[in-house]
């Protein structure tokens, strides 16, 4: 797990609306236009 997945995941532990943070970054998972780590970008 990557530092910014960490740090994005201890600030969602931290706001008071956390199903809407994992709806989001579920989404974003899901989104073939996101990339979590450089390396896609090389795809």
């Amino acid at each position: 797990m990557s530092k910014n997945m960490k740090t994005m995941i201890q600030n969602a532990t931290n706001l008071p609306s956390i199903p809407k943070v994992i709806q989001e970054l579920i989404a974003s998972l899901n989104d073939p236009n996101f990339s979590m780590s450089p390396a896609n970008n090389w795809q």
